[in-house]
């Protein structure tokens, strides 16, 4: 086991501690309702479904191994343990209005936003990936009016076209791409750059603790939950129903239909008034 593995079990065994108060368990009588009121004890303080299962894991992975060195535990402790559904969160996404107003926006000669929102925009328009974008995108990519570029992580050749946005980004670098930086400068300078142009609708969503490390959810203005992953999120949703799945998927290198539609963000609301908008462009 490693070092962060080791972090992460010593970090398990706090919040067991933090559990247990003064009234300590005792091996042998740890059943599944023991592991069931450890569980509600963690959604009380607001863990992720995620991070509450992966605790489950390490609780049962304690008492298998002391199952194999023939202490005395309650058979009990293997039975299924519900853990409360996760919140179902419309993470957020810039639609094109907002888009516009990003790329348009007088960032009065700050280089360091202004290079992040060139990368912000090129994200939301190609709808690649953060290895990619980031990472291997090049110039020499572009060919003609397209983009060509092998993905990262999937290894597959995508074609993109170059939008409007991004070809006056490239006028006005003289035929350069955005400095590059790490995933994580971005998603600290996105969240400068979305908290300078007034990004500050209330949303629900997780936030990562800095103390603890675990992403926490409440309501937080939107700025403070854009990351890298809003350009690949932003594509699909503006995208969709405007233009057949088939491209959407063949562009951003999908597979699967509900690999897609797992980046949809849009509201039912907004489903609605795409529906009455078709109505009354047919029956009008």
């Amino acid at each position: 086991m490693n070092e962060r593995e080791q972090g992460k079990y010593l970090s398990f065994i706090g919040m067991v501690e933090d559990f247990e108060g003064k009234n300590k368990l005792r091996i042998k009588d740890i059943t599944s309702r023991q592991i069931t009121d450890f569980v509600r004890h963690l959604a009380e303080q607001n863990y992720a479904s995620k991070t509450i299962q992966r605790h489950i894991s390490r609780f049962k992975f304690f008492l298998f191994r002391a199952e194999e060195e023939n202490m005395s535990v309650n058979n009990a402790f293997k039975q299924k343990v519900y853990v409360p559904k996760a919140e179902s969160l419309k993470e957020p996404y810039f639609d094109e209005e907002e888009l516009e107003k990003i790329f348009n926006a007088d960032l009065k000669g700050n280089k360091t936003l202004e290079n992040v929102r060139d990368n912000l925009i090129i994200a939301c328009w190609t709808g690649l990936r953060v290895s990619d974008f980031l990472g291997q995108l090049d110039i020499s990519n572009f060919i003609d009016d397209f983009i060509e570029v092998t993905t990262q992580k999937t290894k597959s050749k995508v074609v993109i076209p170059v939008h409007p946005h991004v070809k006056r980004i490239l006028i006005n670098r003289k035929g350069q791409l955005p400095e590059k930086m790490t995933d994580q400068t971005f998603n600290k300078r996105v969240k400068l750059l979305c908290k300078e142009l007034k990004f500050n609708d209330i949303m629900k969503g997780g936030i990562v603790e800095k103390v603890k490390k675990r992403k926490v959810i409440g309501m937080h203005p939107k700025w403070k939950l854009i990351t890298s992953h809003v350009g690949r999120r932003s594509f699909a949703t503006n995208h969709y129903g405007k233009i057949p799945n088939s491209v959407i998927m063949g562009v951003c290198g999908w597979t699967k239909e509900e690999m897609m539609l797992h980046y949809i963000k849009k509201s039912n609301r907004q489903h609605a008034v795409a529906l009455k908008q078709y109505w009354d462009k047919i029956y009008s």
